[in-house]
């Protein structure tokens, strides 16, 4: 299959968009494909948040770890909600409820999180009046020895997240959540892999393919469009004659609007590599193989990439873990932060007097039992959702 040759001469453009469930393997493979055949082209990340600087992975990942977050005494929850988002997280802070303490207020919509916690507002005001140390709950934050905070990666996706983002480092500097001996910043991601990717380098350079050329309009000038199990995507306009790939396993939105799709294998049928919110490598193993021509799609897209010519250049995009995230070789393990402990030091000022928007910080999930292609596929999830919006329990 030559696509490259479909659209030759000047003003054509490939994008490729992968979703927050792509392992390591099939991300380097694409990030060679796209450097081989398109030099030109574009990777974005689905799940990514343009407004987290992806230079220090300390600025969007879970630094606390998983198990060190019941160690803190006061946490500060921004338009998350663990319990659903994360419900093994949410468990470590009522632990840390129950046994130590903990002072839990959040900012964000309401909801019931198995524990007391304080609900301080919904609007993205209530978040600066705590940078400012303005409200009350400052009091709290400036008396706890190991304080912390946890943003979603959902609420770092709205117009207004460089303010929010900005606001919780401010938060982070200001009451001595980030020390040598401890670090309370703590961004939350749903994703699977969505830390691993941005620790290779898939970055949204054009924040949500606003290119140089249409930036009102940003999918005007596609002409060929890769979907690498990315299906939850929104207000897409595409040209009429752009040509869109989809790679995936259970044939959900993207498939929906692709005219090649790649029949493609998920994380129970191959052995892969994610990295999770908190940064630590973890390995699947193959549990049953895909079925009909499903392959792996780090293997999938090998095939696209055919024989690599042994070029300056192809040595060069031939990237390995070893060349670009050797941490990723050490499963199970976390890789030690670089952070520099200086006060305000990835705090963007102009962050901070950014727009807010008005729209209170909304629920990041609306279905818990919905929440990605595998399980809006699932038949047991589909009756769980019945149950829980309509309480009918037959089968």
């Amino acid at each position: 299959m030559n696509i490259e040759r479909k659209y030759e001469g000047v003003g054509y453009e490939v994008h490729a968009i992968v979703g927050p469930y792509v392992e390591e393997e099939a991300l380097l493979t694409l990030r060679n494909l796209m450097y081989e055949k398109f030099p030109n082209g574009q990777v974005h990340l689905q799940e990514q948040a343009p407004a987290i600087s992806t230079d220090f992975r300390e600025n969007y990942k879970f630094n606390s770890t998983i198990a060190g977050i019941e160690q803190s005494d006061a946490c500060l929850l921004i338009g998350t909600n663990p319990r659903k988002e994360a419900p093994i997280i949410n468990a470590r802070i009522r632990k840390g409820v129950i046994h130590n303490g903990t002072v839990v207020a959040s900012v964000g919509c309401a909801m019931k999180l198995t524990y007391p916690h304080h609900h301080l507002g919904t609007s993205v005001s209530t978040l600066k009046e705590i940078a400012d140390q303005k409200h009350p709950f400052c009091s709290v934050l400036d008396s706890a020895e190991r304080p912390s905070l946890v943003v979603s990666n959902r609420a770092l996706q709205r117009a207004d997240g460089n303010a929010i983002f900005n606001f919780a480092r401010t938060i982070a500097d200001e009451f001595g959540m980030i020390k040598e001996d401890w670090d309370g910043f703590n961004v939350l991601h749903m994703g699977a892999n969505t830390v691993g990717a941005l620790d290779i380098g898939v970055a949204d350079k054009y924040q949500g393919l606003r290119t140089v050329d249409s930036p009102t309009s940003p999918w005007q000038k596609t002409r060929i469009l890769f979907l690498l199990n990315a299906d939850d995507l929104d207000n897409m306009e595409l040209p009429d004659d752009c040509f869109v790939i989809y790679q995936g396993h259970h044939g959900d939105n993207g498939a929906s609007m692709a005219d090649l799709v790649l029949p493609g294998a998920a994380y129970t049928e191959k052995a892969a590599t994610f990295v999770n919110t908190e940064g630590r490598v973890q390995k699947t193993s193959v549990s049953f193989f895909p079925p009909g021509y499903g392959k792996s799609d780090a293997d999938a897209l090998k095939s696209l990439l055919g024989p690599v010519q042994e070029t300056a250049r192809d040595q060069n995009t031939e990237a390995t873990f070893e060349k670009i995230a050797p941490h990723l070789q050490k499963v199970g393990d976390i890789q030690d932060s670089d952070r520099l402990f200086e006060s305000g030091v990835s705090v963007d000022p102009e962050g901070r007097s950014a727009a807010i928007s008005s729209l209170p910080l909304a629920a990041p999930l609306d279905n818990f039992y919905m929440t990605d292609p595998i399980t809006r596929s699932s038949k047991v999830m589909a009756k769980c959702t019945r149950v829980i919006k309509e309480g009918n329990f037959d089968y």
